[in-house]
């Protein structure tokens, strides 16, 4: 897969054979700002470069076309199995998991630290 686009075609959309898009332009809240200006941000970080670039709100798409292997339809990851699932013994991996996320807040990220280790560690006892 490769990150293509505009400037190389400016008549790309994700209704091309192989292409899907994702839109990089959604805000968040908590943060302020878009990912596509955060993303913006930090590439204006490059000072030493004298590169920099702005960003933009609202829906900004990112168009992504399948080189080899099978192809997504509507997605970027559709195919892919992201879920614990994938792991072997991964009973005591989802619960901690699954605790983490209810319990997890985002304004005091430390409350799951100690479960977030004890995955970790379960991680790792699966692996060996």
């Amino acid at each position: 897969m490769v990150n293509t686009g505009r400037w190389w075609n400016s008549n790309i959309s994700d209704n091309d054979p192989g292409v899907v898009s994702l839109d990089i332009g959604g805000y968040n809240h908590l943060l302020g700002t878009s990912y596509n200006e955060l993303a913006a941000l930090s590439r204006s970080m490059h000072k030493t470069q004298g590169f920099g670039s702005t960003g933009k709100r609202g829906e900004y798409l990112e168009f992504f076309e399948y080189l080899k292997g099978d192809t997504a339809s509507n997605e970027l990851f559709e195919s892919l199995d992201f879920s614990w699932d994938r792991i072997s013994k991964n009973a005591a991996i989802k619960s901690l998991t699954s605790e983490i996320i209810r319990n997890f807040s985002i304004s005091a990220p430390s409350t799951v630290n100690s479960k977030t280790f004890k995955a970790k560690d379960c991680y790792f006892t699966t692996r060996r």
